[in-house]
This record gives C-alpha cells, sequence and structure tokens, in this order.
C-alpha cells in the first residue's frame, strides 16, 4: 500500500471514528432523556394517577413498579453502552496492517522465485563451462586439434545447459552461434562454424 493510499484510507477512518462517536453521543442522550425520564414519569404519573393514597392501590402500585423496572433498565444500559468507534477504528487498522502483510509476503515470494531462477541460471552456467572444460581436456588429451571441431563439441556438449542459463523459453525463438574471422580477398568476414537453435537447421 502506498503513502497516497496510506493517507486517504487514515482520513477516512478519522471521518468514519467521528461520526461513530458523534452518533454514540447523541443516542446515549436520547436513552437518557426518553428511557430514564421517560420511566420516572410514568412511575410517577402511575403513582398519583388517583391522588395521594396510601396504601397504594394494586394499579398504583403495578405502575410505580413498571416504572421503577424501566428506569433500572435505562441505568444499565446507559452505563454498560460504550463507544465502539475506538474499537472499528483498531479493527480497520488491524485489516489494513493484515492487508499490507499479505502484500508485502506476496512480494517477498516473488522475489524468492526470481532468486532461485537466478541461482538456478548461475548453477547451469557453470555446468555448461564445466562440461565445456571437459571437452577442451579431451581434446588435448587425444591431440585433437582441429579449432572447429572442437568448438562444434563444446556447444553441443554445453547446450541444455546454456539453454537454462541464458533464460531461453521453451516456446521462444532463439540463436547461440559461434563465428569465426577469415581474411579474404574482400576484407575479413565472419563465417558460422557452430551453433545451437530452437528450431535446428543446417548451415
Amino acid at each position: 500500500m502506498d503513502d497516497v493510499t496510506r493517507g486517504i484510507r487514515e482520513k477516512i477512518g478519522a471521518a468514519y471514528k467521528e461520526n461513530s462517536r458523534i452518533v454514540w453521543v447523541s443516542t446515549r442522550w436520547v436513552r437518557i432523556l426518553l428511557v430514564l425520564l421517560g420511566s420516572l414519569l410514568a412511575g410517577t404519573f402511575a403513582l398519583f394517577s388517583n391522588g395521594i393514597a396510601w396504601p397504594l392501590s394494586v394499579p398504583q402500585f403495578g405502575g410505580l413498579f413498571g416504572g421503577l423496572m424501566a428506569f433500572a433498565g435505562g441505568v444499565y444500559i446507559v452505563v454498560t453502552d460504550k463507544d465502539t468507534s475506538e474499537i472499528l477504528d483498531e479493527a480497520r487498522k488491524a485489516v489494513d496492517w493484515a492487508a499490507e502483510q499479505e502484500t508485502t509476503n506476496s512480494e517477498v515470494l516473488d522475489l524468492l522465485e526470481l532468486y532461485e531462477d537466478a541461482l538456478e541460471q548461475v548453477q547451469s552456467l557453470y555446468t555448461a563451462l564445466s562440461l565445456a572444460r571437459g571437452a577442451i581436456e579431451r581434446a588435448v588429451f587425444q591431440s585433437k586439434t582441429d579449432e572447429i571441431v572442437l568448438l562444434r563439441a563444446c556447444v553441443e556438449t554445453m547446450k541444455w545447459n546454456l539453454r537454462i542459463a541464458l533464460d531461453f523459453g521453451i516456446n521462444e525463438i532463439w540463436t547461440i552461434c559461434v563465428y569465426k574471422a577469415e581474411r579474404g580477398d574482400d576484407g575479413t568476414c565472419l563465417r558460422l562454424v557452430a551453433h545451437n537453435r530452437s528450431v535446428d537447421c543446417e548451415t
């Protein structure tokens, strides 16, 4: 997640948090005014509905008891009600952090894959050079001095590892060529002496 996107999300989160707090405060006052005061008024009017009388009649007692129960319930709601804007903001930050970690993990995995490919290419290049050295050593041991034959043998020996080292794809068109400079009447020219191609052909 870039800095611009992160800044926008922080502003949106701050606005959402402030709006949630305003709604919570408004709801809290509505509960205090409507539930608590409403229950007190209901109990009071039930108590004095037929004037002051003692002992209380059954309707008066029921109205007073119901008002007290409603008042107690309102107090419980007001006391236990919490502002969830902080919790929601923390949850949003946690989600953003998880998204950033997922992006980071994905980038790390991509890098690891690139490093693995690069390591495989280096290993293949080292193997190709080792094979070429072996071909040259065998030619020297057998007293073979034809350099063109030797070059062709080296290319043939290295071809599979060279393809991996050069990162040539199966569906790609590529050519590995070795040229020899030769002097002629018209000057120096290059003559193809060894090659390896994605599509084999004669030269």
